[in-house]
Order: C-alpha cells, then sequence, then structure tokens
C-alpha cells in the first residue's frame, strides 16, 4: 500500500470508529440510566413499607375511640380527654396509610415472586388491629420488603 492508498481508508476507519464509540457511549449511558432509575424505585419501595408499617402502628397506639352514647347525649357529661384529637389524627393517618397501600401496589407488579409475596403479606399486617397480634405480621412484611431488594440488586449487579 503506497501513501495514497492510505488517504482513502483513513476516513473510512474514521466513521467505523464513530460508530463504535457511538454505540459503546449509547450503552453504557442506557445502563447507567436504568441502574439509577431502578435504585430511585428500589428507595421509594423501601421508604413505602417503612412509612406504612410505621403509620399502621402509630394508628394502632391511639386511644380507642369512645363508645357510641345510647339515647340522648347529656350535656353535663364530658367528652373523654382527647377523643377529638385522636379521631383527627385515626382519620388523616388512615388516609396516609391507603395512600402508601396503593402507591405500594402500584410500584409492585404481580408477575414477581417476591413482589406478589409483599403484597400478599401487606394485607394480613393492615388487618391486624392490636399491637401484641402484629409482631408476626409485620416480620413477613420485613422479610417480603427484604426479598424484593434483594432481588432487585441482584438484577443490578448482574447488569
Amino acid at each position: 500500500m503506497n501513501g495514497e492508498d492510505w488517504w482513502r481508508v483513513l476516513p473510512v476507519l474514521s466513521a467505523l470508529a464513530s460508530i463504535v464509540s457511538a454505540v459503546l457511549v449509547y450503552r453504557f449511558t442506557h445502563r447507567h440510566s436504568i441502574r439509577s432509575n431502578t435504585e430511585r424505585w428500589l428507595d421509594c419501595v423501601r421508604d413505602d413499607v417503612a412509612e406504612l408499617v410505621a403509620v399502621h402502628v402509630m394508628i394502632l397506639r391511639l386511644p380507642p375511640p369512645a363508645p357510641p352514647q345510647l339515647g340522648k347525649a347529656s350535656p353535663k357529661a364530658p367528652a373523654r380527654a382527647g377523643d377529638e384529637g385522636a379521631a383527627k389524627l385515626r382519620l388523616e393517618w388512615g388516609k396516609q396509610r391507603e395512600m402508601l397501600q396503593v402507591r405500594l401496589r402500584l410500584r409492585l407488579t404481580k408477575r414477581t415472586h417476591h413482589h406478589r409475596r409483599l403484597i400478599n403479606a401487606v394485607g394480613p399486617f393492615l388487618t391486624c388491629r392490636s399491637e401484641k397480634d402484629i409482631e408476626p405480621a409485620r416480620e413477613e412484611v420485613e422479610e417480603a420488603a427484604c426479598a424484593v431488594v434483594g432481588e432487585t440488586w441482584g438484577r443490578i449487579k448482574r447488569g
């Protein structure tokens, strides 16, 4: 090959190198984007589960509502101290608990075993009505959430 032949080959090699580098940059940035989005999703799931557990436990710790009065309420009978404030908190935290439950269900998919396990663990947890029988259900929610986190981190590491 003489000097004139190299000048004909160099533009082709340069174009080929540009195409290869563009493909490599695309693949790297695409993988990085998927990884960062997955990490963000995982943080949101973790936060939602933690907040859902905390809100439900706080609701259980509120004093029970006053029993309804039969007949006419006596104007002289004072309301139990804190009933009104507890009722407002119960309503506010109940709305927050519902929102968290729906948001968690929307973040998860039923196609994945670990996701189904977490969705199925949340229902019995939220039906617990006292702190003394909540512990097994809470542990199941936490174990299911850890399984989702572990499975997702495994996928992130594998690329």
